[in-house]
């Protein structure tokens, strides 16, 4: 988290990431990431400094400007429906939690198997939901299975704030294109900079970023 001054923040901020307390386990090492950056087409591009780059013209320091479009229904893709997360989506939701193929290179790669911790760490993605800020389900069409999630999620990191771009594919899913397909789809919503932190390791997330135009910044310890 990030202990700079005594700037003000969107309280947003200041909160653990759910996923991070969901699924949180003790380990000796930090996991290493790379800190790949990206930006909404058409916005000015950022340049890359150790501090966080403001999302669009005129940003306050130390926030994130609200996104110009919140939409109040999902999108659609060619085969996909990306819906705001909700308590419906729980099964899908545990599945991949409960998972160690699917959480062994998240940051915190302990699975969870308890389905009423699962269901509290939901709960708590759903209260950060505001507008195109937070996770939406993935479901494809035919046959209208839950594949995984996706969106935007704000954090604190040692370096600043950041808005990080996410993707949670159930392995069953894997090698399909759909990661990349619905994070496309919700780049225009928001204006501006943003990160996705990928463990180094990670190769097929790595790819999911390149295929976003997004470019690796550095390597850092990711707390």
């Amino acid at each position: 988290m990030s202990r700079g001054g005594s700037r003000r923040r969107d309280p947003r901020w200041a909160r653990s990431t759910p996923s991070d307390r969901s699924a949180r386990g003790s380990t000796a090492a930090r996991p290493r990431a790379d800190r790949w950056a990206g930006e909404r087409r058409g916005a000015a591009r950022a340049r890359r400094s150790a501090g966080p780059a403001p999302w669009s013209a005129g940003a306050r320091s130390g926030g994130y400007v609200r996104p110009l479009y919140a939409p109040e229904i999902g999108l659609q893709t060619a085969r996909l429906d990306l819906c705001v997360l909700s308590e419906d989506d729980i099964d899908a939701w545990a599945d991949f939690l409960g998972d160690p193929e699917a959480t062994r290179l998240l940051h915190t790669p302990e699975p969870v198997r308890d389905r009423e911790r699962a269901l509290a760490g939901l709960q708590r993605w759903i209260e950060m939901i505001e507008g195109p800020i937070g996770m939406s389900s993935v479901t494809v069409r035919e046959p209208g299975e839950t594949v995984g999630f996706v969106g935007f999620v704000p954090r604190d990191h040692p370096w600043g704030q950041e808005l990080e771009l996410g993707w949670l594919i159930r392995p069953q899913f894997w090698g399909n294109g759909y990661a990349t397909e619905a994070a496309r789809a919700l780049k225009p919503l928001v204006p501006g900079r943003f990160v996705s932190m990928i463990r180094v390791e990670n190769e097929a997330s790595a790819n999911v970023a390149r295929k976003l135009g997004m470019t690796v910044e550095r390597e850092v310890d990711y707390q």
